[in-house]
């Protein structure tokens, strides 16, 4: 599930738009959320 939202949202050209979807994240997992910020450099 990680590396699958590291590899779609990665693909997401508008950053804000990026950044809007990884900050649902936390609401699901915060872990989640966290390794995939990890994993997108932000």
């Amino acid at each position: 599930m990680t590396n699958a939202l590291i590899f779609e949202l990665s693909k997401v050209e508008v950053e804000r738009i990026r950044l809007r979807a990884l900050s649902h994240l936390p609401n699901i997992d915060p872990d989640l959320a966290e390794t995939v910020a990890a994993g997108l450099g932000v």
